[in-house]
Formats: C-alpha cells, structure tokens, sequence
C-alpha cells in the first residue's frame, strides 16, 4: 500500500489521498481491491516515530489503535482518528465497509466517536458482524473505552487538510459509538445467550463500568445461557477474577447477577468447577489492604446469597481455603454466615481485642 495514502488517512490530509487513489488507478490496479486490503502498517508506524522524534517526543505516539506491527487497513486508519472526509472518499472510492484487518475486525469496530459511526452505518456497514471469535464491533469499541483516552493532541492532524468533515468528528468518545450502536440502531447485545463471547462479558473482562451499565441497562443479562451446555454463565465470576473490579462487581449483584447455579451437584467439586464460582474468588492475590477493605464488602453481599457455604472444592470447604490465605476476616465472615469450622477443619480462637478469629489450620 502507498505509504501517501496511508499518511493522509492517519493525519487527515485529503488532498493526498485524492492524488494518491489517481495514481493508483493510473497504474491499472482494480482500486477498490487495492483500497480494501489490509497491509502490514511498519512503514507508516516508523513515519510517526521519525515526525514524533523532530518535534522532541519520540515516546509520545497517540495510541488508539492496538495492532501496529501487524495488518491495517485504510478505512480502518480513517474512523480510528475521525477523519471522515476521507472516510467518505474511500468509500465513494470502492473501499468495502465491512473490510477487515488483520485482527479481522471491521472499520466499524475502530469508529472514533458516534459521528465517524454514524457515516458507516448510514453507508451500510454490518453493525452485527462477528470475526472468528464471535467478536462484534461493539465488543472490540468496548476494548478500545476500557483503555482511555488517547491524547490524540500528541499527533495532531495536519493543519489545513480538511481530512474530517467537520471538526467535531475528530472528537475522542468511544464510549458515545457504543452508546449509539447500542440505543440507536439496536447492535446485538447477546442479551440472553453466550457461546464464547458477548458484549458484557467484554465489559466484564476490561473493566469498563460505563459499558457494563448501557449493556445492563439494554437489557443484557448477567447470567446468560451457554448455548453450549444449556447452564447458566454467571458474568459475576468473569468480575471476579479481575483484580479492582469491584464497582463492576457491584453492579452485577444489583442487576441480578447470580452466587451459584441454580443446581449444584450432590458431591464435591473439583478445582476446576470450584473455579467457576463466586465463592472462590472473594480475594484477589496480592491485595492490599485498601482493596481488602472492599473485597470484604463484595463478599458479605455475596456470602449472604449462597446456600452453602460448606460445599467441599478441590477438597476442603471455602472457609480452608481462605484461612491458608491468610484471610482470617473471608474465614469469620463464611463462619458468621454458617460455615463449620470443622467441616473446614480449623480451630477458632478469641484474639485479645474479643473478635473471633480462625487461626489456625490442623493437621
């Protein structure tokens, strides 16, 4: 690919892309081919460090899209910096807008803010397509808001190159596409069913409160079907095991999220089943004590729901397991809410301040 062309989609410079199609097409290529193949980006990354180190700032490249070193593409370059002038010309051009890159992810996945969103839905891009891994446009913008924003002030578009239609749409807000694909045109949300991925669960998985409540306010359900297996996915676990996820956490419990099946088998669980339930994942490794302020509060709303909380996983109760953590305060909390001391096989003893500690695991 012309590494002309693919300057002017990243920094916005209209005319060359214009000149660069024409040259294009006076070679003889079929265009709209040329315009809808992803090409390995390496050139135009170096292009920007070399600009980024003559203005003094060679470590501050803006990054808003995640696959430099691998496969782009032009339409792709364009919504992910707003620049929808030229976003129409490659369009009008013959370039498809459901073209992927090398993530096989559609330029609809990387539109910048609602109105770079707007111009490919209204050209007709599929706002429902999944790549190999069942991932939506709305599942990879939800990666894309989980990472913040990117100071696009660091590689300004050209000064004069009228690459956007308007200024605004230079804009940085993906959470307003998702916001868009969601409430306005309706974009699949996999509310009820999962088979390996789904737009909460991204939202989940990342971290991204502000995504996790449109989804949940759309209607997504926290403990969707696996299409699978028939059971329950409880999301609650996917929050779980991401350490500071606690704002999350909270907002599934109040959507409804679920503690445990709704049928648990009549024996012990292994480690890997024992994985897949809240119970197991109160503490996150290595917290400190601040977040063990708030794992504690996660986990009396949690420990309130469960049935039982004596079910035997990997070989001993939750409250052993805890107590060899060195969790004492998960261990009294599972104790106060009716776990056995000996089904866990612990002693528990008074500390000196009159709290009721577990302490001690035996042989």
């Amino acid at each position: 690919m012309p590494l002309a062309i693919q300057w002017a989609c990243w920094y916005g410079v209209l005319e060359t892309a214009k000149l660069s199609l024409l040259a294009l097409r006076k070679t003889g290529l079929i265009v709209e081919e040329k315009i809808s193949t992803p090409f390995n980006n390496k050139h135009l990354y170096e292009l920007r460090y070399q600009s980024a180190k003559r203005n003094g700032r060679p470590n501050e490249l803006a990054h808003g899209y995640v696959h430099w070193g691998a496969r782009s593409g032009l339409l792709h370059l364009a919504c992910v910096r707003g620049n929808t002038a030229v976003a129409e010309l490659l369009i009008h051009e013959g370039a498809l807008l459901d073209t992927v890159d090398g993530n096989w992810t559609t330029p609809l996945a990387h539109a910048l803010n609602e109105d770079v969103a707007k111009l490919l839905v209204e050209k007709g891009a599929d706002f429902n397509v999944t790549n190999y891994n069942e991932v939506t446009p709305l599942s990879n913008l939800i990666t894309l808001a989980s990472m913040g924003n990117q100071d696009w002030a660091k590689e300004p578009n050209m000064l004069q190159g009228e690459g956007a239609l308007k200024t605004s749409d230079t804009h940085h807000d993906f959470l307003g596409t998702i916001r868009y694909l969601i409430n306005d045109v309706n974009a699949d949300i996999s509310a009820q069913e999962i088979k390996n991925n789904s737009p909460l669960l991204k939202a989940v998985q990342t971290r991204c409160g502000e995504a996790v409540k449109l989804l949940l306010e759309a209607g997504a359900s926290p403990n969707p079907t696996d299409t699978k297996t028939g059971q329950r996915k409880l999301l609650l676990v996917d929050a779980m095991k991401r350490s500071e996820n606690h704002r999350v956490v909270k907002m599934l419990l109040e959507a409804g999220a679920e503690v445990e099946p709704s049928q648990m088998p009549e024996r012990d669980l292994t480690e890997d089943e024992g994985d897949e339930l809240p119970i197991m994942h109160l503490t996150n490794p290595n917290s400190n004590p601040w977040h063990a302020r708030y794992e504690y509060d996660i986990a009396q709303r949690i420990c309130k729901r469960i049935k039982n909380v004596d079910q035997v996983i990997d070989g001993h109760t939750a409250m052993w397991h805890y107590i060899r953590k060195g969790r004492q305060d998960i261990g009294i909390l599972l104790m106060q809410e009716g776990a056995s001391p000996k089904l866990a096989n612990v002693h528990v003893y008074p500390d000196t301040l009159g709290f009721v500690a577990a302490l001690e695991a035996l042989n």
